[in-house]
C-alpha cells in the first residue's frame, strides 16, 4: 500500500516538474521509488522526508505538499503525531 502511494506521489512530481522550463539547473537527483521505500533513519535526504510526509498523510496528519521538503506544515504534522503518540 505505501508502495502505491509514494509511487503516486512520484508521478505527481514529475508530472508537476515536467511543465518547468527545460533548463539545465543544478537541482537534486530526482526521487526514484526504490529510494524512498529503502530511506531510514540513516539518511537524511527528501526521500527520506517523502516517506515520513505520505506516512504522515496516510495516519491523517496533514503534511501539506508531498515534495519532500522540511517545511513549516511538515514539521507541525511530525509534532502532533508526535503528541498523540505519547
Amino acid at each position: 500500500m505505501i508502495r502505491l502511494v509514494v509511487a503516486l506521489v512520484l508521478i505527481s512530481i514529475t508530472a508537476s516538474s515536467a511543465g518547468a522550463a527545460h533548463t539545465k539547473s543544478l537541482s537534486k537527483p530526482s526521487l526514484t521509488v526504490d529510494g524512498i521505500n529503502s530511506a531510514g533513519p540513516e539518511t537524511n535526504d527528501a526521500a527520506l522526508t517523502t516517506k515520513a510526509e505520505v506516512l504522515l498523510d496516510i495516519h491523517h496528519f496533514s503534511p501539506g505538499q508531498i515534495d519532500g521538503k522540511n517545511g513549516e506544515n511538515f514539521r507541525k504534522a511530525l509534532t502532533a503525531s508526535s503528541r498523540r503518540r505519547n
